[in-house]
């Protein structure tokens, strides 16, 4: 006996939730939110949008979140560097530690979006949020200059040794693990991570900025965008009552536990008490507001095609293929493969 789909279901935005979407297994909840004109102005400004298709909208987020640089403050402390401003000041913080023998970053090399956000943060700090949009409308294409220089520039600190030995073969948990147990003084990931942070041994001792960019003109770029969203399946029997349960999941009450009792960024545009935050979260809580654009991940902006091939090429540069030729490949793979 096949199981009954679940009336409200868990969903990522954009390329994710579409082909549910266009199998018509989703409830368009686009009236719900016109008839309710407070809970459809709670949610901070284009985040909606991330999951609306051709104008009608299919799900609500409830968390935000963007890759931030988490960083331990004792050991940065203890060997005189400090929070980069400009990206040279971060290499060489990079390099200082190296030198010091203490690994710089933890990376992981086996789950490929896990280095490609990383790739994806340094190419938004050379071109801005431009080559991201003109990629999305097919003005640009993969095999840019931007892309290909980005993933070269992971590569050389990769071989610089600015990530632990035997990072290519690493897991997400055991890489974490080199941050955690205070291996590695840095750790890129989504701002997500902060609660897991906060709960291991270095507690307190976490802080985060944002990476500077390549070029100072695009600081405050991040790889980021909505993050856990909520749709009502086609099936549900009862719309009306589902419904009802997304306003009270997007409601203050509920995105305050996410902030205040879970460290996750709230989607809902409301007021912040920052004397319940912790250190951590209010140092991502203020490179949330700082940001003056976002780009999606791109295997959630282009799915399982296009957007993965990306992830498989940054990891391919890092295992010594040649960038030009990686990402070459990925721009023939794009143009045999693309529905858009």
């Amino acid at each position: 006996m096949e199981a009954a789909p679940p009336d409200i279901f868990f969903t990522w935005e954009l390329s994710y939730l579409q082909p549910f979407v266009e199998g018509g297994k989703v409830v368009d909840i686009t009236s719900y939110l016109n008839e309710d004109e407070e809970w459809k102005n709670s949610f901070a400004d284009g985040t909606l949008d991330l999951v609306a298709y051709d104008g009608k909208n299919y799900g609500v987020p409830t968390q935000k979140s963007l890759c931030v640089m988490f960083y331990n403050k004792q050991i940065f402390e203890d060997n005189g560097v400090a929070v980069p401003a400009t990206y040279e000041e971060f290499l060489n913080v990079c390099q200082t530690l190296k030198d010091k023998g203490i690994t710089p970053m933890a990376m992981c090399g086996t789950d490929a979006w896990i280095p490609a956000q990383f790739v994806q943060q340094i190419a938004g700090g050379m071109a801005g949020d431009k080559m991201f949009k003109d990629i999305c409308d097919g003005k640009e294409k993969w095999n840019n200059a931007t892309h290909v220089k980005a993933a070269q520039e992971v590569k050389d600190m990769a071989d610089k040794g600015f990530f632990q030995d035997g990072y290519i073969g690493m897991g997400p948990e055991e890489s974490k693990e080199q941050f955690f147990a205070g291996k590695a003084a840095m750790y890129f990931m989504g701002a997500w991570e902060a609660a897991n942070i906060e709960l291991s041994d270095m507690g307190e001792n976490a802080g985060a900025f944002v990476l500077p960019a390549y070029d100072a003109q695009y600081n405050n770029i991040s790889v980021g965008s909505i993050d856990t969203s909520f749709a009502v399946s086609e099936t549900c029997k009862n719309r009306d009552a589902a419904v009802a349960f997304l306003k009270y999941w997007t409601s203050q009450e509920s995105e305050d536990m996410l902030l205040y009792d879970c460290g996750r960024i709230p989607a809902g545009n409301y007021e912040i008490d920052e004397s319940k935050l912790s250190s951590l979260m209010t140092d991502i809580i203020t490179i949330s507001n700082s940001q003056v654009g976002l780009t999606p991940w791109w295997d959630r902006q282009f799915g399982a095609g296009e957007g993965v091939e990306f992830n498989n090429t940054c990891v391919a540069v890092l295992g010594g293929e040649d960038a030009q030729t990686a990402f070459d490949a990925l721009q023939q793979f794009a143009e045999d493969n693309a529905d858009r």
